[in-house]
């Protein structure tokens, strides 16, 4: 599918142009960067969990394509205000999830020499990287959230 809707996603024209299941996956990327990072700012990590684990329960007779909801995460992650990278990963995971698709959220972290530590979250799924591969190579995995 063409890279356009990317590009231009705060569009009407382009969402119009939209297939229904895009939209769909553009609705359910909205909500839940909404809802998690609600849940994230207010509540103790445990709670998130069962949240998270609840909202993953496999709902879609189809899954959506894995590249499409990552398409969808990202449009929307660009333009929501505190989409963190761990955000858009847990949102991406929970969608995955739902079409019976398994994924693993990463969280890593990184020095630069005399720099800060940086975190980073990214989700893969069948051994690969669908959401958040930007220089991977620099982090170091501390942590699994989900079944891959």
């Amino acid at each position: 599918m063409a890279d356009a809707p990317l590009r231009t996603a705060g569009s009407l024209g382009m969402l119009l142009g939209l297939t229904s299941a895009e939209r769909g996956l553009l609705v359910q990327a909205v909500w839940l960067i909404v809802l998690l990072r609600i849940a994230l700012t207010t509540l103790p990590y445990r709670r998130v969990e069962r949240l998270v684990s609840r909202l993953a329960r496999r709902r879609a007779a189809a899954p959506a394509p894995t590249e499409r909801v990552a398409w969808a995460v990202a449009v929307i992650g660009r333009r929501l205000p505190g989409a963190t990278c761990l955000i858009q990963a847990l949102a991406a995971s929970i969608m995955l999830a739902r079409g019976g698709t398994p994924a693993v959220v990463r969280i890593g972290v990184a020095r630069d020499p005399g720099g800060p530590l940086e975190s980073h979250a990214w989700v893969e799924s069948d051994g690969r990287v669908v959401l958040g591969d930007v220089h991977l190579d620099r982090y170091v995995p501390i942590a699994t959230w989900g079944s891959s």
